[in-house]
């Protein structure tokens, strides 16, 4: 089980951490209804019981008449091909013929449509949800849509694993080199960066151009001479209807994210990273 949450949610991250979390929800999903003492026969770890309660608060978790059960709902490998299934015939096949950077402008305009916030959920382990993240300033964005896990070449990635405090070893090289730096510093590094590429001019070396060359955001042609490897859109070119309500309901989110993850497993080869100049 994973739960999906709006980021800004800083109190479900916190339960989420907890290594109790997986194995609890896990445990819910597959026994419902449970009382109190079936619980802490399954989990006599100390604490646990105030680990419940904080879930109960919560509201990831519902204790109704001394019974306790999952309080978010659960989209299942079942839900996320009816998402699949409904839109296959009128969108999915037209991505045959689409670039990368078409690909790309695509998931832009898509994801400006969809609100930040929305309500928690969980999907089943036999999901694989793709993991949308982005670091950006006013200057610049760099986003990605993975569906591998943790994987080294995940630029926006590596920022959103330091937000969680998470390590995962995908990251160790990248973390060795910039650690846990300021992201509006290194953008504003990296965004003088791309420009020069952009111009035909080279960049100077730093740590920052490193990084780039390591997650694969540029590479050097025949003529060691720098290339930006991703495609790189600019805001001025995109057009899309905002979208009025700034809160999304958890299915809304997920049929949106199933089609994303769709998308980036059958034509990015499960991973699609790019660029936006604002």
């Amino acid at each position: 089980m994973r739960m999906i949450h709006d980021n800004k949610q800083r109190e479900l991250t916190q339960l989420l951490r907890n290594p109790l979390f997986s194995q609890l929800t896990d445990f819910l999903y597959e026994n419902q209804n449970v009382t109190l003492r079936q619980l802490t026969q399954q989990f006599s770890e100390k604490g646990f019981i105030k680990f419940l309660e904080s879930c109960i608060e919560a509201g990831l978790i519902l204790r109704e008449e001394r019974r306790y059960r999952l309080g978010l709902p659960v989209f299942t490998g079942s839900d996320y091909q009816e998402v699949v299934t409904h839109t296959q015939k009128t969108l999915l096949e037209g991505f045959e013929t689409y670039s990368l950077a078409d690909i790309c402008q695509w998931y832009q305009q898509q994801l400006y449509q969809i609100p930040e916030s929305f309500a928690a959920y969980f999907i089943a382990n036999d999901v694989n949800l793709a993991q949308v993240n982005k670091v950006s300033n006013e200057k610049l964005a760099i986003w990605s849509v993975n569906t591998q896990g943790f994987n080294s070449r995940d630029l926006p990635g590596y920022f959103e694993a330091n937000r969680q405090l998470l390590e995962p070893a995908a990251f160790s090289q990248l973390g060795r080199l910039v650690g846990d730096v300021d992201e509006e510093y290194f953008l504003g590094q990296v965004g003088w960066i791309i420009s020069r590429v952009l111009r035909g001019k080279q960049p100077r070396s730093s740590i920052f151009l490193t990084a780039l060359c390591q997650t694969e955001v540029l590479s050097k042609d025949f003529n060691n001479t720098y290339q930006l490897k991703i495609p790189c859109l600019s805001e001025n070119n995109l057009v899309w209807e905002t979208e009025n309500n700034k809160f999304s309901t958890s299915k809304s989110h997920f049929s949106a994210v199933s089609l994303y993850s769709e998308v980036c497993q059958k034509y990015c080869s499960g991973f699609l990273e790019w660029v936006l100049i604002k």
